[in-house]
């Protein structure tokens, strides 16, 4: 989650305590702490961070030329020369290219218009 590591972590854990207790609850606290995480600023090092680490998630499927592409535009994101939206596109074409549809579908990668305002880049 690119709003905070840690918010990210307490969710995990949420699911990995899960066996045993009642969905509504589970999905409750779940809910509860998803918003609260929400509301943590995603920070540009922490967006960068996050397109680093989905990127190398492509690495054996798309070859190293194709992951120097994919590295470009994150980084010129970061040093603030490219917009967000650039590296996202990149990495979700080359995710799209080389069957990685678990990477092309997540909502980060396919953000809806509303997102997109709200970040500034619609």
């Amino acid at each position: 989650m690119v709003h905070s590591a840690r918010a990210c972590r307490d969710l995990e854990r949420i699911i990995a305590r899960m066996r045993g207790r009642e969905r509504a609850e589970i999905a409750a606290r779940y809910r509860k702490r998803f918003m609260a995480a929400l509301r943590i600023p995603a920070t540009p090092g922490r967006h960068a961070a996050v397109l680093r680490q989905t990127a190398n998630g492509l690495a054996d499927r798309i070859g190293a030329a194709a992951l120097e592409d994919i590295r470009a535009p994150i980084a010129g994101f970061e040093a603030g020369e490219t917009p967000l939206a650039d590296a996202i596109e990149m990495i979700r074409r080359r995710a799209a290219r080389c069957g990685a549809h678990e990477i092309e579908m997540q909502s980060y990668m396919a953000p809806a218009r509303g997102e997109l305002m709200l970040r500034g880049l619609a």
